[in-house]
């Protein structure tokens, strides 16, 4: 008998967003939206719960599984989310007993903790899951030796973890993501990222990798050093198929660092005005050099609107402790490109990196009004999983107050600390940032001036204000 498997999104939305929630992005999950693609071109059977855009409960997630006829459960793990993957995996152990397998970034970095910690999961699944699903699935979820890149108990009770899987050569041969399990009208972008495009908006991923050695994130040591990339023209069949089944307005682009080939990406803007596709996007881009203004332009004509950068710190000997290979005068020169050729310019910081203290900080938030971007986001320095800053925050004693996962993260009220700023110290510093930033004159009108141009923005902007007003108030 083929066994069916149903994959979930676990519910997160209530839990780790405290504000008004319409201001918050509810994005498809890409990652499960692949493991779905390469199991139906199988034909293997599969459906999907994405419980967080249902707004579902723990409780009624729980419900919906045990109500399946699904055999297998699969399920994502970010770190923020890993006690609320426990709640649903013990929770089917006990109600209905499905095996249940689990995977994401978290898991990959910390399986044999995982699987101390939560005795109801059966099998991780570590970095790429594409191809051990699939050998998974032709062995009826049954685990052994020979499936690379799992974890799993032996018969003795004994975590055996199966050797590293390659990563996947080409991103090409992969179906792309099976879109139509989801529930589409439940998805909607970031509210500063939204453009009234509404519904009618969609994440695609373009590469997999970063060869930046950023020690706070996770990213080289899941993905390695090398980027993998997808053809251009793989990436406009999927824009042409968004749009002309799904209406798509617009593109969130979630590569790491999509500008890493500036022949790869004028290429991509050339096929999209060529073909005339009416498209707008957003990506993620570098501060470590200046973008030619043709490079700029063309893609402000394919439709680009948005850039999202990460400048991290104002200070300098920050920064080279962190490994960012940027300088402050490089961000200045980029961002006020960015600006003047007129794209809607993020930038994001963080608060209590390793050497910050009350006065490095205060530099970081002087940086951002100077900067003064469309949108500062302001985030609480996480020493995540498979980062070296989670293993100097061990050595050193950052985490000692930290209990489980939900004592961390770049938004709520944190128990890491470093040398100089107590846990306390850095939550304070981090709410001082947004509103020393936000309420200014400066700003309140670069943004006046900003939406009097671009009035499809100003609903999502409002949003956003809104938002932010509602979590400070219910902050403790």
């Amino acid at each position: 008998k083929i066994m069916k498997i149903l994959l979930i999104n676990p519910p997160y939305l209530e839990s780790v967003y405290q504000g008004i929630k319409k201001a918050v992005q509810i994005q498809m999950p890409l990652g499960m939206a692949y493991l779905a693609a390469v199991l139906e071109r199988e034909k293997f059977p599969v459906e999907v719960l994405d419980a967080n855009a249902e707004g579902l409960s723990i409780e009624e997630t729980i419900e919906r599984i045990c109500h399946s006829s699904a055999e297998i459960v699969g399920l994502t793990a970010l770190t923020s989310l890993i006690g609320i993957v426990y709640k649903i995996a013990w929770g089917v152990r006990e109600r209905c007993n499905k095996k249940i397998i689990v995977g994401g970034i978290h898991v990959t970095f910390f399986p044999t903790e995982t699987l101390r910690e939560c005795a109801a999961i059966d099998i991780i699944v570590r970095g790429e899951g594409e191809e051990t699903i699939l050998e998974l699935a032709r062995k009826n979820f049954n685990p052994s030796l020979d499936i690379k890149g799992i974890s799993f108990r032996g018969d003795d009770n004994k975590i055996i973890s199966t050797g590293e899987r390659p990563r996947i050569e080409n991103l090409d041969s992969l179906p792309h993501p099976a879109r139509h399990l989801f529930p589409l009208k439940n998805y909607r972008p970031s509210a500063l990222f939204d453009i009234g495009a509404k519904s009618k908006s969609a994440p695609i991923i373009t590469s997999r990798g970063c060869p930046s050695r950023c020690r706070y994130c996770s990213s080289l040591q899941f993905w390695g050093p090398k980027i993998k990339f997808r053809s251009v023209q793989n990436i406009i069949d999927e824009i042409e198929y968004l749009v002309a089944r799904y209406d798509i307005k617009q593109l969130s682009i979630l590569d790491d660092y999509f500008l890493s080939s500036k022949q790869r990406t004028s290429e991509f803007c050339d096929n999209i005005i060529t073909k005339g596709i009416k498209i707008k996007w957003w990506c993620y881009s570098r501060l470590d050099a200046l973008i030619e203004p043709e490079l700029f332009r063309k893609m402000k004509r394919a439709g680009c609107y948005g850039l999202n950068f990460g400048a991290e710190s104002g200070n300098q000997e920050i920064l080279k402790r962190a490994q960012k290979n940027i300088n402050l005068n490089q961000v200045r020169q980029v961002i006020k490109q960015a600006k003047r050729e007129g794209f809607l310019v993020m930038a994001s910081f963080m608060v209590g990196l390793p050497g910050d203290n009350k006065t490095t900080v205060m530099e970081t938030i002087n940086f951002a009004k100077e900067l003064n971007p469309h949108i500062a986001q302001f985030c609480i320095t996480t020493p995540f999983p498979g980062t070296e800053l989670y293993q100097e925050a061990l050595q050193k004693g950052w985490m000692k107050d930290v209990k489980s996962w939900d004592d961390v993260g770049p938004h709520v009220k944190t128990k890491f600390r470093n040398d100089d700023l107590t846990s306390e110290e850095i939550y304070d510093l981090y709410n001082m940032a947004n509103k020393v930033f936000y309420l200014r004159s400066r700003y309140l009108f670069q943004l006046f001036r900003h939406l009097l141009k671009r009035p499809e923005q100003a609903r999502g902007f409002f949003m956003a204000g809104a938002y932010m007003v509602s979590e400070t108030m219910l902050r403790d």
